[in-house]
This record gives C-alpha cells, sequence and structure tokens, in this order.
C-alpha cells in the first residue's frame, strides 16, 4: 500500500491532551487495515505557541521523531529542547508533553504502538 501525504486528511486537536493550541495531525494509517501493534503513525504540525498536554500512556508506547523546529519536550519531569533528529520514546506507564515555544513551526512523526 502507498500513501501519499498529498492525499491525507488534515485533522484539527484542539486542545491536544489538554495542551494549547490547534495540533495538525495528518494520519498515515487511516482507512488501512493494520495486522500489527501500530495504531497509529502520524505527521504532526505545532505552529508557533502550540502545546500537546503533559499526559501518561497507558497500553500502549509512543515515539516521536523531530523532522523540523526546537520544540521543548517534558519526559517523566525532565525539561529539555530538542531539535531535528531527536527521538522521544515514551514507554508504557510514561509521562511526556510537548511544546513549541518558539516562533517558528515544529513538525514531528509520532507513532504508536500498543503494548
Amino acid at each position: 500500500m502507498i500513501v501519499q501525504k498529498a492525499k491525507l486528511k488534515c485533522l484539527k486537536q484542539e486542545n491536544a491532551r489538554g495542551g494549547i493550541g490547534v495540533v495538525l495531525q495528518h494520519p498515515y494509517l487511516e482507512n488501512l487495515v493494520v495486522e500489527s501493534k501500530l495504531t497509529g503513525f502520524n505527521l504532526m504540525v505545532l505552529e508557533a505557541g502550540v502545546t500537546i498536554g503533559y499526559h501518561q500512556h497507558v497500553g500502549s508506547e509512543e515515539l516521536y521523531y523531530i523532522l523540523e523546529g526546537t520544540p521543548t519536550v517534558v519526559d517523566d519531569g525532565k525539561e529539555e529542547v530538542i531539535g531535528p533528529g531527536t527521538v522521544i520514546w515514551t514507554s508504557n506507564g510514561h509521562f511526556h508533553s510537548l511544546a513549541n515555544n518558539t516562533n517558528k513551526v515544529v513538525k514531528f512523526l509520532a507513532f504508536v504502538v500498543m503494548v
């Protein structure tokens, strides 16, 4: 199956996970039959000032791969500014958040796997 970004929907998540603003989500797996534990593969876009709230993963794990921008991540209480090429892995039972505290866009890939 080939999925082209140009043909994806752009979903708007307001106040994602208790965050601020509108997160733009391009879901690559929507409408596909996936026979694995991978339940989410999304291109995510955070404009200036947009955040994904601090939340726990229960029954799932999530990987973010930063493509563009310098967001601030809180990973199990530890805050750090990161950049392109950085991976954030949030295991089952752990917490994270992501904030775009800059005036430039942040883009990243988000993978969600059920455990």
